[in-house]
C-alpha cells in the first residue's frame, strides 16, 4: 500500500496525508529530526525485499527519495539512537531464512554504514531503546521462535544476551516508556493463534513482569510511545484495531486520550511566575520536565530550555534598562557586547561538542552536574540558615 494517515493520540482521529512513492508492506520506519523514514518492505506482485528510503515531512506533508538502504529486506526492526536509524535483521524474500546483518542511516550524510550483525538471525522481530542502547525482541529463523532478548550498544559497537521473555513468539509489537519496554501481541504459526499478552522488561535489572492483557490478542503489531502512552496496531483475523496502553496503572483501552499538556503548562506558568528559580537554574528543572514528562530527546530539551531562559533573560534585561535610566545610570556596553560575544562563541562550540556527543553521555553528565551544583547551593545555603536559626 501506498496510504498513509496520521494519528492525533489527543483527539483520538486519524488523517491522511500524501501517499508513500513506493507501494509495499513489511515496511520499518525511523522517526528522527521530525522527519518519518520508511525503509526496505517488498512490493506487491513481488516477495523480494527492496532497499527503498524514502523520507516523509509532516511540515510540508511531502515525500523525497533518500539513499537506499545497502541490503535489500523485508521486516527488519528499527531503533534510533543519537540521530541515527539502525535496521536490524529481517529477511530477503518469503523464505523462512532470516537475517542477522545491521545497518545504521544517517540524515545528517544521506548515508549507510554496517555494524555488528545480531548474534541471533531473525525477522518478525520487535525493537525499543533505551538510554542510548537497543533492544530486540522475539522473533523467527527458519521456523523457530525467540523468547531471548539482545542488546545492542551503538557506543561499544556490541551485543549483549539478555534474560529470555516468558513466551517465544513473533510478529510483536514493542515500545519503550519511562525506561521499560512494553512487549505485546504476537504469534506462534501465523493466523491461527494470537496473543493478547503484555510482556513489560526492565533493563534497569534485566528482569520481566506481567501486564495487563489486551482487550484481543493480535500479530504484525506496531507499537509508539505518545508523551505518557502506547499507541498499538495489528492484526486480528482480517482486520485492525488501535488501542493504547496506560503504563501507569499497565491498564488497556480502546481510545487515546493521553495529554500532559496541561501539566506542562501548569509546570512552565510557575517557573515563569518565579524569577529566581526560572531565570537562573530554570534549566534544572525545565531539563528534566521536558525529558520526562514532554518526551523530548535530551539535545532538544536543553536547546528548548536555553530558549525559554534567554527569552525570560531578554524581559528582565529590559526592565532593568527602565530602572537604570530613572536612576540616571547607565550601562557598560563594551562589557555587555564582551560577555554577548562568549556567549554566542560558547554557544556554537558547545552545538559542535555536543553533535558528537551520545544523549547518554549527555543525560549522565548533566546529572552529575546537578548533583555537583546541589552540593555547592547546599554548602552555602545550610550554613546561613543555620545562623538564621540560631
Amino acid at each position: 500500500m501506498t496510504a498513509a494517515q496520521a494519528a492525533d493520540a489527543q483527539e483520538d482521529i486519524w488523517t491522511s496525508v500524501a501517499e508513500m512513492p513506493t507501494a509495499r508492506e513489511s515496511v520499518a520506519a525511523c522517526a528522527i529530526d521530525g522527519f518519518i523514514y520508511a525503509i526496505g518492505g517488498f512490493p506487491g506482485g513481488s516477495d523480494q525485499g527492496i532497499s527503498t528510503n524514502e523520507r516523509y515531512d509532516p511540515r510540508s506533508n511531502s515525500w523525497a527519495t533518500m539513499a537506499p538502504m545497502p541490503t535489500g529486506r523485508r521486516m527488519p526492526a528499527t531503533g534510533v539512537v543519537n540521530g541515527k536509524c539502525y535496521a536490524m535483521g529481517g529477511r530477503f524474500t518469503d523464505g523462512p531464512r532470516a537475517e542477522s546483518m545491521v545497518e545504521v542511516y544517517d540524515p545528517s550524510t544521506n548515508s549507510w554504514a554496517t555494524v555488528s550483525p545480531m548474534p541471533t538471525a531473525r525477522y518478525g522481530h520487535s525493537a525499543a531503546v533505551v538510554d542510548g542502547v537497543i533492544y530486540v525482541f522475539g522473533g523467527t529463523d527458519r521456523g523457530i521462535l525467540y523468547a531471548n532478548p539482545e542488546a545492542y550498544d551503538p557506543e561499544t559497537d556490541t551485543w549483549t544476551s539478555l534474560r529470555p521473555g516468558p513466551a517465544p513468539r513473533a510478529l510483536t509489537g514493542a515500545a519503550a516508556l519511562g525506561g521499560k519496554i512494553y512487549v505485546m501481541g504476537g504469534t506462534v504459526d501465523g493466523d491461527t493463534s494470537k496473543f493478547a499478552r503484555l510482556d513489560i522488561y526492565n533493563p534497569a535489572d534485566d528482569s520481566w513482569s506481567l501486564g495487563s492483557a489486551m482487550p484481543s490478542g493480535r500479530f504484525s503489531l506496531a507499537a509508539t510511545a505518545v508523551v505518557v502512552g502506547i499507541v498499538i496496531g495489528g492484526r486480528i483475523h482480517d482486520g485492525a484495531q488501535l488501542t493504547a496502553i496506560e503504563p501507569d496503572t499497565v491498564a488497556l483501552r480502546a481510545a487515546v486520550k493521553l495529554d500532559v499538556r496541561p501539566v506542562l503548562e501548569l509546570l512552565l506558568d510557575h517557573l515563569a511566575d518565579d524569577p529566581v528559580v526560572f531565570g537562573v537554574g530554570g534549566g534544572f528543572l525545565i531539563v528534566p520536565a521536558l525529558v520526562l514528562l514532554g518526551g523530548l530527546p535530551m539535545h532538544r530539551a536543553v536547546a528548548t530550555s536555553l530558549v525559554i531562559i534567554a527569552l525570560k533573560s531578554f524581559s528582565g534585561f529590559i526592565k532593568y534598562v527602565d530602572v537604570l535610566n530613572e536612576q540616571n545610570l547607565a550601562l557598560d556596553w563594551s562589557i555587555l557586547f564582551i560577555v554577548t560575544a562568549l556567549g554566542i562563541a560558547g554557544s556554537v562550540a558547545g552545538a559542535k561538542i555536543a553533535n558528537r556527543m551520545p544523549q547518554q553521555s549527555l543525560k549522565r553528565g548533566f546529572g552529575y552536574f546537578l548533583i555537583v551544583m546541589g552540593i555547592y547551593i547546599l554548602a552555602r545555603s545550610v550554613p546561613e540558615v543555620l545562623q538564621l536559626a540560631a
